[in-house]
C-alpha cells in the first residue's frame, strides 16, 4: 500500500469527513490503492470500470453540492458562495468550481439523464449537453417529453453524437 506525502495529508485534515464517513472514504482510498498496485490482465476493461465509477462519484458529488449549496454550509467559512468555498477548499479552478455549482443545482431538471448518470450510464459531459440544451429550450415541456428519446440515443452514442 502506498504510504501518503504528510504535508499533502495534512492539508486536507481540516475539511477531512468524519464518523462512518470517515471509515468509508478511507476504505475507497485502500480499494484506489490496491487497483492501483494491482496489475491488470487487460487495462480496457479497467478503463471502463474506472471511467463508469469516476462518472457516479461525479453524480454524487454533484448530489453533496446540491445539498451544501441549498443549506448555504459555506457561509459557515464566511465564502459569498458554493462555487468559492469549492475553489478554496479543494484548489479547484474557480470556473471548474462554478460549471460544478450550476450542474448540481440544474440536475433535478433531468428526470431521465439523472438517474442514468447515478449510474454511470451516461458520462457528465452528457449531462452537461442536455442541461445545456434544455437552458436553451424554448419549452419545457416538450423537452421533458424528448428528455427520454435523448436518453436513448445517449446510451448508444458517443457525446458528440447526440
Amino acid at each position: 500500500m502506498r504510504e501518503g506525502n504528510p504535508k499533502i495529508q495534512s492539508g486536507v485534515a481540516a475539511v477531512a469527513p468524519t464518523g462512518d464517513d470517515a471509515d468509508r472514504f478511507a476504505a475507497l482510498d485502500r480499494l484506489i490503492d490496491e487497483l492501483a498496485d494491482s496489475p491488470a490482465d487487460r487495462h480496457g476493461p479497467r478503463i471502463v470500470a474506472l471511467t463508469r465509477t469516476i462518472t457516479r462519484l461525479d453524480a454524487l458529488l454533484a448530489a453533496e453540492v446540491r445539498s451544501f449549496d441549498r443549506n448555504v454550509e459555506y457561509q459557515i467559512d464566511l465564502n459569498r458562495s458554493a462555487a468559492s468555498w469549492i475553489a478554496a477548499r479543494t484548489k479547484t479552478a474557480r470556473a471548474q468550481a462554478a460549471r460544478l455549482v450550476r450542474r448540481a443545482r440544474r440536475i433535478d431538471e433531468l428526470a431521465v439523464f439523472g438517474p442514468l448518470w447515478q449510474a454511470g450510464l451516461v458520462s457528465s459531459h452528457q449531462i452537461d449537453l442536455v442541461l445545456a440544451a434544455r437552458r436553451r429550450a424554448d419549452d419545457n415541456e416538450a423537452f421533458a417529453e424528448e428528455e427520454a428519446r435523448f436518453a436513448a440515443t445517449a446510451l448508444k452514442k458517443r457525446p458528440e453524437m447526440l
